[in-house]
């Protein structure tokens, strides 16, 4: 059956590790700190983004500002991967963001800095404006459901190897991305080129 929809992950894959990349490199282990918790508390839209940069300001004792603008810079599209999309999209394949994340970051800094950015996709779908996140399965039948598919129409790719099981747990094709090297040979395997 031929494919109809690409559904990527953002850090990690469409863009670098922001918070991912933020914390182990100015936290690191001196803290006590379990990223996982507010990771989550921040994707399901329970501690909004101005409240996790107060938390990390007190952890660095760093002014909020200061820090925010320290993680807006982790931000880094891979720009390889960004004309990978651009070239399926341009062969009819809906593209689908699908993210854990803070929509007021992407309110804030993203759609703002990189315009185009919300333009590379059909349909951007952020966990906390949902309230779902990875590797949940209510998430991918959402963002099926949201796009009119079935999950033999899509493929997912991910970094997390927890977030490729969980679309495949609901039938969607899978790919763990590493590099746009390797993505485009496995998106072979779906008779995508």
């Amino acid at each position: 059956m031929k494919k109809k929809a690409l559904i990527f992950d953002c850090f990690g894959v469409v863009a670098s590790r922001v918070l991912g990349g933020w914390i182990p490199d100015n936290l690191g282990t001196k803290f006590e700190f379990d990223s996982s918790d507010i990771f989550n508390k921040i994707d399901l839209g329970q501690m909004s983004e101005n409240e996790a940069i107060l938390e990390f300001s007190n952890l660095v004792n760093r002014p909020p500002q200061v820090v925010r603008k320290e993680i807006d810079a982790y931000f880094r599209p891979n720009l390889e991967l960004v004309d990978c999309i651009k070239k399926l999209k341009s062969k009819k394949y809906k593209i689908i963001l699908l993210t854990n994340s803070s929509h007021s970051f992407f309110e804030r800094f993203v759609f703002i800095e990189h315009p185009w950015f919300r333009e590379l996709f059909d349909d951007i779908i952020i966990s906390s404006q949902i309230k779902m996140i990875k590797p949940y399965k209510d998430i991918y039948l959402y963002a099926l459901k949201q796009n009119n598919l079935k999950p033999e129409d899509a493929v997912f790719i991910d970094d997390s190897q927890s977030n490729v099981i969980g679309a495949q747990n609901v039938g969607i094709g899978s790919i763990l991305f590493k590099d746009v090297a390797q993505l485009k040979k496995d998106l072979l395997k779906y008779q995508i080129g």
